[in-house]
């Protein structure tokens, strides 16, 4: 099973691990065998804006000419990222990088091995070569899981190193009108898929001491995604505005990161 590629910041939970060395023992006064040595890391692509210098047509009377201007651009860029753990949004990309050295020279044409493993769903891992560089690059994106590289450079030597992906799936909220002593719908859709069963919305409102849950759950529909429910607007609540969320209720067997909804705004009607 093919590492996912969804559109992917990773834990370094295990240092680089060298089992043996070149050249067996080492004599005394000797000067040890130089080991191999992996590198990795990692970009996410985060909207950015930049000024470059370009060259651009501009008029001067009948004639048109290109010069060079600086200009502003906008869009996605990859962004190094440190820390330890790869915390992604919603369908955002990432891409693990690898170099792979001798006393400072390339490794060329090894096999490295990456493997994944997303809890309470299963496990796959796939081979990419270095290049004449040493180096190799894999795209890494949702959902959560623990991606572990590895390779035997020479025999008696096996580097490895595991890092985590957090990644976040989209939930969709949206609310009826709300009308006091009544019951409003809130409905919505859980996005990613890897859908256990029983997995629960719940929905809070804003007050002056923070975040309150409302007293309903909502179960998500397996196959679908899909959730409603039907939630009771207190007689007292009239005229008052909400400020309503909904957040998936984590699970072990859910392999996503904490996922909210937008916030949305209602008025409770009389």
């Amino acid at each position: 099973m093919p590492l996912p590629r969804h559109p992917a910041r990773l834990a370094l939970i295990a240092a680089i691990t060298v089992i043996g060395a070149f050249g067996g023992a080492v004599p005394a006064g000797a000067t040890p065998a130089p080991t191999p040595h992996l590198r990795l890391s990692w970009t996410v692509l985060r909207f950015r804006c930049w000024t470059a210098t370009e060259r651009v047509r501009v008029g001067h009377g009948r004639h048109i000419r290109a010069e060079k201007r600086r200009v502003r651009r906008c869009g996605d860029r990859p962004v190094t990222v440190h820390g330890r753990v790869l915390h992604l949004r919603w369908q955002q990309r990432a891409e693990l990088f690898g170099h792979l050295t001798l006393a400072r020279q390339p490794l060329a044409n090894v096999p490295v091995t990456v493997a994944w493993t997303i809890a309470s769903w299963g496990s796959g891992s796939e081979i990419v070569v270095t290049n004449a560089d040493g180096r190799f690059s894999v795209p890494l994106s949702a959902p959560s899981m623990v991606v572990t590289v590895s390779c035997s450079p020479a025999p008696g030597v096996v580097l490895a190193v595991s890092r985590r992906i957090d990644a976040a799936a989209r939930l969709s909220l949206h609310v009826g009108h709300l009308r006091a002593g009544r019951r409003a719908r809130f409905s919505g859709t859980v996005y990613g898929g890897y859908l256990p069963a029983d997995l629960y919305v719940q929905f809070s409102y804003l007050t002056s001491a923070g975040w309150q849950p409302f007293s309903h759950l909502a179960i998500v529909n397996r196959s679908t995604g899909r959730w409603a429910a039907r939630i009771p607007i207190p007689d007292a609540a009239a005229g008052y505005r909400y400020e309503i969320r909904a957040a998936v209720v984590p699970s072990p067997d859910w392999p996503w990161a904490d996922t909210a909804s937008n916030v949305l705004t209602r008025i409770v009607s009389y």
